[in-house]
């Protein structure tokens, strides 16, 4: 009688996820993705005034159409 009320205790004791912890989870992801989103756009002005400032604008596009028709050519080969 002993073992089974310790395997009734046992599975009383597991411990339960509320709806307030799933909240708070998903509250908690969406602050950390809002900050990523935050920290991207930072970095795209700080990309696009660095690429300003050394007027390196048409240069910069010249080196991403080619690394995109390589890319293009690449998949068409596989």
């Amino acid at each position: 009688m002993k073992n089974y009320q310790e395997e009734i205790g046992k599975l009383k004791r597991k411990s339960t996820i509320s709806k307030h912890d799933i909240v708070r989870a998903l509250k908690n992801m969406l602050s950390d993705i809002q900050t990523i989103g935050q920290r991207l756009a930072m970095m795209e002005r700080i990309l696009f005034n660095y690429v300003e400032m050394k007027k390196d604008d048409k240069k910069l596009m010249k080196y991403i159409e080619k690394t995109l028709k390589k890319a293009e050519e690449q998949q068409k080969k596989e």
